[in-house]
């Protein structure tokens, strides 16, 4: 029991670097596999990153994850895990809402569209300038119209 107390500090906080990011890891892949067993023994058991490393190379190697297995088999709207595709999703619903509300109006003042839009002034415009530049609507002083009006 002396000879624990004894280890040199530098020695430990090697192990622990060592040990740390093979344990994330491992308990990450376990977590997305639904690996339930594997998840526990490996944060129970510190065996210096190698039932880790086994767990890595052997078992969840030849095993995909269930986000995986789903988008695969057309289950999961992986679109919705992403905030950057999530926006982009928006702003086409948005976009598609500001050109109809155009159409059916034909002349739109710009503070409907901000109403309508109902974002903060600078991505509202953002996607009203992106629609004058695709060429699909034309700002004028007095609103919004279709390019082709």
């Amino acid at each position: 029991m002396d000879a624990l107390l004894n280890i040199d500090p530098k020695i430990i906080a090697l192990i622990v670097l060592w040990s740390l990011p093979w344990k994330g890891i491992a308990l990450w892949r376990a977590a997305q596999r639904e690996h339930r067993g594997w998840f526990i023994a490996l944060l129970l058991l510190n065996t210096f990153a190698l039932l880790d490393m086994y767990y890595l190379y052997f078992i969840a190697r030849g095993t995909k994850d269930v986000q995986q297995k789903e988008v695969e088999s057309g289950e999961h709207n992986h679109v919705l895990d992403d905030p950057v595709d999530m926006w982009m999703m928006k702003r086409a619903e948005l976009k598609e809402a500001l050109t109809t509300f155009v159409s059916e109006r034909g002349l739109v003042p710009i503070s409907d569209a901000f109403a309508l839009l109902d974002l903060p002034e600078g991505a509202a415009t953002h996607i009203i300038e992106e629609l004058v530049e695709e060429g699909v609507l034309k700002k004028t002083t007095e609103g919004l119209t279709f390019a082709t009006l």
